[in-house]
């Protein structure tokens, strides 16, 4: 009990707030850039979900909603944009939109998506379809190309006639150009931007047969398929994948072997960033780690950017073609349809623009698991609205396209408690992390569970052997426990680094692959919280391994586990040695700022927008905004605020006169908003 009140009262003293009386100042004579619209992207997912999370790829029965009516914006019958979906898409002015997906384009092969409608019953959205599409909506078409579609050593070629279809010329020379205008579109589309892949170093998900690239695979895949693209067509700009995740894993194995092995032929990177994980919390602690989040990417984007110019060997470009909070489940309510989800992607469409992203996309349009709004397949009309929609709406009308300097004065400073994801935010300066234990001593106890899954386990000091025999059952088998360290109470962060040896003999024919994980002991149904290491080398020989798990603040202890996924038959010998398990305090982060806000003038110059986010969980603030090298004649404020910040219903922002001044105004921000101005500029 004393533990749990000591817990409660520091909590509390943890999001105290560092007192002060902010203003907003804007000077219209200091101009800072040029308004980038395609961080206002969309995806839109539109290929073939089977063998990826629908049933498998040889099912008789096709998923249509995205082959045939582009995931609701395309009618089919009509083969022109679907009215509802698409007017609605039309408003929110995107500026660039990615094709087909997602993990969906694990076996997209682009020559099933194009040809005569005939020939291709089911799939009657396709590539000329998505392109016409973008040209409706002028918007910038991105396209990802395949991981997994084909074997690796095809994708090449494969890609090169992609790209001679899209972009070159119809001659001779060019047989699928010829095709294309054949088809009725003679002048090449000019696609400019290409993805190399999707998240491909979790592998094809339910494909068969199982495919997962290592990064030094992934790098060879993407020199080559580079090499053969620019060879049709040297002008298209190709990015590489990082790992995806809340951002604290920037500089894991995978990204930094694909950095230096494909960094040299690259013209961007591309991040994703899901976080921080509130998939198990309630609205409280959710709205709060919302509200923190987008601060705490601006420094990870920091160290993105520094590996890649230690590791690539030059600067690159960075886009996000994946964002939203870091949480796919319904309960306790359905995070990624709330007002606070689409409160933290509207501050993060702000920082994209503070970072200078090439492009940013929010996963995503409509329909599936995570859209803005449903439609039914064929007739586009909209259905239901989310509480996400008003935030791009609103940042749709933003006209600010010269921006101006917008700098908060005496902004108050915010303390947050960890998450997963989130580090803790207090104080004035971050703090690195700092390991305070380290253990190669362990207690391994299998249970009695291992002979039913045909594995036979063997111990030795800080040594470990296990037999399979044609195993086919996919297992996550714990075999020691890791308590959590004293030295970290509950309601602080921590992490644990194993790093251990191993070499793993295959026998017989069988296929899968073994890998050690980390897992808070709760389970993973009720935390979602685990990690693993690389699949370990079939070859024989020993390797070393590393991975980590951040602890959630709540984490009571830490299971070490045998991961066999994936298995046919599957036998062999896995020999683990050298095991250590590292703990390191978790790296903490500023207070973060209460107010950030965005300005820009309109390209006639006669108004100025702004955009402002009062990023208190509970207080309103009265700010007075001056202005300066210019003066208000009237304006107008739009203010996105919901009392439960839970709530999925969409809504319509509170419109209000602003008591404008010539030289400024006087606003109260309700807590956790978002508000949007039209000011209106003197002569």
């Amino acid at each position: 009990m004393l533990m749990r009140i000591a817990l409660v009262l520091g909590i509390a003293v943890l999001f105290c707030r560092f007192a002060a009386a902010a203003t907003l100042q804007i000077d219209l004579s200091r101009e800072t850039g040029r308004f980038n619209p395609w961080i206002l992207g969309q995806n839109l997912e539109a290929a073939d979900t089977r063998g990826i999370f629908g049933p498998p790829v040889g099912a008789a029965k096709w998923p249509l909603q995205g082959v045939k009516y582009g995931q609701g914006l395309w009618n089919p019958t009509a083969q022109q944009p679907a009215d509802g979906s698409f007017g609605l898409a039309e408003s929110l002015n995107s500026g660039m939109l990615r094709y087909p997906g997602g993990c969906l384009v694990h076996n997209f092969n682009w020559k099933d998506a194009v040809g005569p409608l005939s020939e291709r019953p089911q799939w009657k959205f396709g590539v000329d379809q998505f392109l016409e599409l973008c040209r409706r909506l002028n918007q910038e078409p991105v396209i990802t190309l395949t991981d997994y579609a084909l074997p690796a050593a095809e994708l090449p070629a494969h890609f090169a006639e992609f790209v001679e279809y899209l972009n070159a010329p119809a001659t001779p020379e060019h047989p699928w150009a010829q095709k294309r205008a054949l088809w009725g579109h003679p002048e090449p589309y000019g696609v400019k931007y290409f993805e190399l892949g999707n998240e491909s170093g979790h592998g094809n998900h339910n494909g068969v047969p199982r495919r997962k690239f290592t990064p030094e695979e992934y790098a060879d895949y993407a020199v080559k398929s580079a090499a053969a693209i620019r060879r049709v067509d040297p002008s298209v700009k190709l990015g590489i994948v990082m790992a995806p995740g809340s951002g604290i894993n920037w500089d894991c194995e995978w990204n930094r072997k694909v950095l230096a092995g494909a960094g040299a032929v690259a013209d961007y990177v591309v991040l994703h960033f899901y976080g921080p994980a509130i998939l198990n919390s309630g609205p409280e602690e959710a709205l709060r780690a919302v509200l923190a989040y987008p601060d705490q990417l601006a420094g990870r984007i920091g160290c993105y950017r520094r590996n890649i110019r230690e590791l690539a060997g030059r600067d690159l470009p960075t886009a996000v073609t994946e964002y939203n909070v870091g949480s796919s489940k319904s309960k306790p309510f359905p995070h990624r349809f709330s007002f606070m989800a689409g409160l933290m992607c509207a501050d993060e469409i702000r920082l994209w623009q503070q970072e200078n992203m090439l492009f940013a996309n929010y996963w995503h349009l409509l329909n599936g698991a995570w859209g803005l709004f449903r439609t039914p397949d064929e007739s586009g009309e909209v259905t239901r609205r989310y509480a996400t929609l008003p935030f791009f709406e609103e940042w749709g009308k933003f006209g600010g396209r010269q921006l101006v300097e917008a700098v908060v004065a005496d902004n108050p400073r915010l303390a947050a408690a960890p998450l997963g994801g989130l580090w803790e935010s207090r104080g004035d300066r971050p703090q690195p992390e700092r390991r305070f234990a380290s253990r190669d001593t362990f207690h391994f106890d299998f249970g009695k569970y291992l002979p039913k899954y045909r594995i036979k386990p063997a111990a030795g000091k800080n040594a470990l052997t296990f037999r399979l025999d044609e195993v086919n059952r996919e297992s996550y088998l714990p075999f020691a426990v890791l308590p959590r360290p004293q030295e970290s109470p509950f309601g602080t962060g921590y992490k644990t680094k194993l790093r251990f040896e191993a070499r793993f003999t295959p026998e017989g024919k069988g296929r899968g692959t073994v890998a050690l994980g980390l897992a808070d002991t709760r389970g993973w149904n009720v935390t979602n919280s685990a990690s693993a290491s690389d699949p370990i080398a079939a070859d024989g020989k020993f390797h070393e391994y590393w991975f980590e798990l951040p602890a959630l603040p709540a984490c009571p202890s830490t299971e070490v586990l045998l991961r066999v996924e994936r298995p046919s038959d599957f036998s062999g010998k896995l020999e683990i040695r050298n095991i250590v398990a590292e703990e390191f305090h978790s790296p903490t982060e500023p207070a973060y700022p209460a107010l950030a806000a965005l300005a820009g003038k309109a390209a006639d110059g006669r108004t100025l927008h702004l955009i402002v986010f009062n990023k208190d969980p509970e207080r309103s603030m009265t700010v007075p905004v001056a202005v300066t090298g210019g003066r208000l004649k009237s304006g107008t404020g739009f203010e996105l605020y919901q009392e439960k910040p839970e709530t999925i219903d969409y809504f319509t922002p509170s419109r209000r006169a602003v008591p404008v001044r010539p030289d400024g105004f006087d606003w109260t921000f309700p807590p956790h908003s978002m508000t949007r101005f039209e000011l209106e500029l003197l002569p």
